[in-house]
């Protein structure tokens, strides 16, 4: 598949629920991804805040420290 540059369209049964997904190379390696029907999809606007606590100043500086270290 990665020396043609395809991907496939696959189905499978898992739990006696029925998926459709795409099957793609990447690397040495084969991704699925499961596909979703338009039903099953939900706006990122309509799905609840998550609920804890807020970050403290240790949590923060470490976030900031991980992003700049993956810009590197």
């Amino acid at each position: 598949m990665r020396n043609q540059e395809k991907e496939g369209l696959v189905r499978w049964v898992m739990r006696k629920q029925p998926y459709v997904g795409a099957l793609r190379a990447e690397g040495d390696y084969l991704v699925l991804f499961t596909l979703r029907h338009a039903e099953e999809v939900v706006s990122a606007k309509d799905l609840p805040r998550p609920a804890g606590r807020a970050a403290d100043k240790k949590e923060l500086a470490m976030a900031k420290q991980f992003g700049r270290d993956a810009e590197r």
